[in-house]
């Protein structure tokens, strides 16, 4: 009779175990999607200019979050969005996406003003101040965490 209550309890706690174990993975498993988060640009536009997106590649797909902006490529170069807004004074936000041909995706939350600060943006000269930022940040890393580099 002991013998089978040691069983019935060994089985109980071997269950307890896995539930928990089960637990743990499926917490390592599936991570909060706002690590995943991307920041939009802010932009604001009006009815009467066009504002010119200029983009590091040509654009791919464009998808405009409502009918209150109108969009389209200049060609032949592919790599330029024209947007304004297809309605004066929409007081809500709206947005619209972006995925160039080099795969990356660019996110904008748009604002209706009838004398916006900026008309065009250039998102290459941008991309390319971060790429000299990024390597100077690295080379900080690299010299704070190995200090006796610094050393004579």
């Amino acid at each position: 009779m002991n013998k089978i209550k040691s069983h019935y309890l060994l089985m109980i706690v071997l269950m307890f175990s896995l539930s928990r174990l089960s637990a743990q993975d499926s917490i390592l498993m599936y991570q909060p999607l706002e690590e995943a988060k991307l920041e939009p640009y802010k932009m604001q536009v009006t009815y009467n200019k066009t504002s010119h997106l200029l983009f590091p590649s040509r654009i791919r797909y464009v998808d405009l979050g409502s009918d209150l902006l109108i969009a389209s490529k200049a060609e032949p170069v592919g790599n330029v969005l024209r947007i304004k807004s297809a309605v004066r004074d929409f007081e809500e936000e709206t947005n619209f996406s972006v995925i160039t041909e080099d795969g990356k995706f660019y996110s904008f939350d748009v604002y209706y003003s009838s004398y916006p600060d900026v008309l065009s943006y250039d998102l290459l000269k941008q991309q390319r101040r971060m790429e000299q930022h990024i390597p100077r940040m690295s080379c900080l890393k690299t010299l704070t965490e190995t200090p006796h580099l610094l050393r004579n």
